[in-house]
């Protein structure tokens, strides 16, 4: 559950930055996970740059795509947001 204090567009940026993030962990190029997942890679390139929203659908062709379970992806995302992420890459610079 989502913190009262969160931000929904530094949540959807943080996501987008962890979706790109594990494509990119998996050396897997934005056609490749579109091809995975069964969603057009424009889609993937849109989502990355939290240009776009998405059905949970979507999210779960995204996330089995990526080898992940949903809640996972979540995480990582709630670690972005929160300003945590020990690489050092803050959401909140993709929401500018």
């Amino acid at each position: 559950m989502m913190n009262k204090q969160t931000n929904p567009d530094l949540f959807m940026a943080a996501l987008s930055l962890a979706i790109q993030r594990r494509r990119q962990e998996l050396r897997l190029s934005q056609d490749e996970v579109a091809k995975r997942s069964g969603l057009h890679r424009t889609y993937i390139s849109e989502l990355e740059r939290h240009s776009r929203n998405f059905s949970v659908r979507s999210y779960l062709k995204l996330v089995e795509a990526l080898g992940l379970r949903p809640s996972e992806l979540m995480r990582a995302a709630e670690i972005l947001a929160s300003g945590e992420d020990p690489e050092g890459t803050q959401a909140k610079e993709a929401t500018k």
